[in-house]
C-alpha cells in the first residue's frame, strides 16, 4: 500500500496502521498482570527513602567485617610492640575480657551470724549452689500444722443439687449393670 498525499488519505492511512498495529498487540502482547506484592498507595518518595535505608543497611552490615578486622589487627599490632608496663595490661585484658561470653558470675557469698561476724564464705560455683538450694527451696518439715479452717463442712452439705449426679465408680469399674436402668451422670469419680 502507497502512502497517500493528501491530507485527508493521510488520515485515514494513520487510523487504519495504527489499529493494525493495536491489533497486533492485542495478540501477541501478554497482558500485564499487577503483582499482589505491589504498594499502589507507595508514593515515589517512599520508594526512595526506603531503598536509601536498604543500601545504608547493606553497607552497616559488611561494614562489621571491616570493623572486626580492624581491631584483630590492632590487638596484634599492641601485642607485638608491647613493652614490660603493658605486659600486666594484657593479662588483665586477657583474663576479664570486657564481655563475659555469657556466663553468670556471682560473687563470693559470705554466710554471717547474727552479730554480722562471717561464718563462712563460698568462692566455687558448687558451693554457691548449695547455698541458693538450701535458701530458695528448703527441706520439706515432718509435720504440717493444721490448718486453722478445718472445720468447714463437706461439699456435698453445701450443694446436694449439684453433688447428687456425682456416682463413686467401684474400683476403677465403669461397667453398668444391664438389667438395671442406665443413670445419667455428669461426671465419674
Amino acid at each position: 500500500m502507497a502512502i497517500p498525499g493528501a491530507p485527508a488519505a493521510l488520515d485515514t492511512y494513520m487510523l487504519l496502521l495504527t489499529s493494525a498495529i493495536q491489533k497486533m498487540i492485542e495478540q501477541h502482547v501478554p497482558q500485564h498482570k499487577a503483582s499482589p506484592y505491589s504498594k499502589c498507595w507507595c508514593p515515589p518518595e517512599l520508594t526512595r527513602l526506603c531503598k536509601d535505608y536498604s543500601r545504608q543497611d547493606r553497607a552497616a552490615f559488611q561494614s562489621r567485617g571491616t570493623i572486626y578486622e580492624a581491631k584483630t589487627e590492632h590487638w596484634k599490632k599492641w601485642l607485638k610492640n608491647i613493652d614490660e608496663h603493658d605486659i600486666w595490661n594484657a593479662g588483665k585484658i586477657t583474663k576479664n575480657p570486657l564481655s563475659d561470653m555469657g556466663r553468670t558470675l556471682i560473687p563470693t557469698l559470705h554466710r554471717k551470724d547474727i552479730n554480722g561476724d562471717v561464718i563462712s564464705t563460698c568462692h566455687t560455683a558448687e558451693m554457691k549452689a548449695t547455698v541458693f538450694a538450701d535458701i530458695f527451696f528448703p527441706l520439706k518439715p515432718d509435720s504440717l500444722p493444721p490448718m486453722p479452717d478445718d472445720d468447714l463442712p463437706p461439699i456435698k452439705s453445701l450443694c446436694p443439687s449439684l453433688c447428687h449426679n456425682f456416682t463413686r465408680s467401684s474400683e476403677g469399674s465403669n461397667h453398668q449393670d444391664p438389667s438395671k436402668p442406665q443413670e445419667t451422670t455428669a461426671f465419674q469419680i
